[in-house]
């Protein structure tokens, strides 16, 4: 029950409460009280559009960074100050301990954290527990992204021959044809047609309810890759030997089970990169190494956005622009030459000399 010093100050609150409902923005003094603990869990019941992967991933960011610092505040008790001081602290946490060396958590984790805090803060709002959120203006730590890593093709091939023989093919489609790791373990059959490879649904695995297939994300990211010949041979071969011929077989597994990228990359993957010399790498670093060889060839930017299945060509461009500006010093350096051969062939002495700069 809410108190006052004076009947002054009761007529006050009382006015206040009433001009709040007549504007539509009344909130309920009671709401407020609702524990963070039980509305985490009230929230995440009621997000149905979202995948598996991703509900696991949030609900651990809860129980790991939201509950211990605001599972037992009252919904209505927090303030902005709370939020930065809990930005801090998730700074300044030290996580891993015995075999795993302690560290900070990273930039990405923090802001993620953020994120499904101010997302359940205003799910609060709209279901009239509080009035407004407190989580705006907040400073979050800078994620810088990793380094991207590309392969030569004579590393790619060096590569794919220390892999086992079943997993020859995936580093070749995988630095080719510029499949997630996911996109390929949910490749069946029926997706390899000749040279080219229907990119259509792709594989998670969430505890408790081992490997999902699905679509994936974005109409975007469902396309159809062209690879070239000899990694289409390849597929040909390890479609011959390793898969069964039903169209729904998946086309990369192990004891006829679907890849699992997890065993994959403790059981094949950190062996192989270290025994060819390439560590250390990262899966993904073979689809970066695709979308490298794409630009090198000349392949305009909306190509590669379309093959890549990213969302836009500026996505692609905030990533891969650098790799364009190498290949356009190449595009010149060959124009010169090409520029060159033609005035030393040509049957006129005083050819004119065309100097080239560089524009932009």
């Amino acid at each position: 029950m809410k108190t006052f010093g004076t009947d002054a100050e009761a007529s006050a609150w009382v006015k206040a409460q009433q001009v709040s409902s007549d504007d539509g923005d009344w909130v309920s003094p009671v709401a407020g009280k609702t524990l963070v603990g039980p509305w985490a869990d009230r929230w995440m019941t009621t997000r149905v559009i979202i995948r598996p992967k991703a509900r696991e991933r949030d609900a651990s960011l809860i129980e790991l960074h939201v509950k211990p610092f605001f599972g037992h505040r009252e919904i209505d008790s927090i303030d902005q100050a709370d939020v930065r001081d809990w930005i801090v602290t998730l700074v300044n946490r030290r996580v891993g301990s015995g075999s795993n060396r302690e560290r900070t958590l990273s930039p990405a984790t923090v802001q993620k954290a953020y994120q499904i805090l101010k997302s359940m803060m205003n799910a609060a709002v709209d279901a009239r527990l509080i009035r407004r959120s407190l989580c705006y203006n907040i400073d979050l730590p800078k994620v810088d992204h990793q380094e991207m890593r590309f392969l030569t093709p004579a590393d790619v091939m060096r590569l794919a021959q220390i892999m086992p023989d079943r997993f020859y093919a995936l580093v070749l489609v995988c630095c080719y044809g510029g499949l997630r790791i996911g996109e390929a373990a949910g490749l069946e059959r029926q997706h390899i047609q000749g040279s080219k490879i229907q990119v259509v649904q792709g594989v998670t695995e969430v505890s408790g309810q081992g490997l999902l297939v699905g679509p994936l994300k974005t109409r975007h990211s469902r396309r159809t890759v062209a690879v070239p010949e000899p990694v289409a041979e390849a597929l040909r071969r390890h479609l011959r030997k390793y898969v069964d011929l039903r169209p729904d077989a998946p086309v990369f597994s192990v004891s006829g089970t679907r890849l699992r990228v997890n065993h994959f990359r403790k059981r094949h993957w950190a062996k192989a990169i270290k025994d060819a010399g390439l560590a250390p790498l990262r899966i993904h670093d073979m689809r970066h190494t695709a979308v490298a060889l794409w630009i090198a060839t000349g392949a305009p930017v909306l190509q590669v956005s379309r093959r890549a299945g990213h969302g836009s060509v500026s996505f692609t461009l905030d990533r891969y622009g650098h790799l364009y500006e190498e290949a356009d010093d190449a595009l010149l350096t060959g124009l010169s030459a090409t520029l060159a051969a033609s005035q030393r062939q040509s049957a006129t002495p005083d050819a004119a000399i065309i100097p080239f700069r560089r524009i932009g």
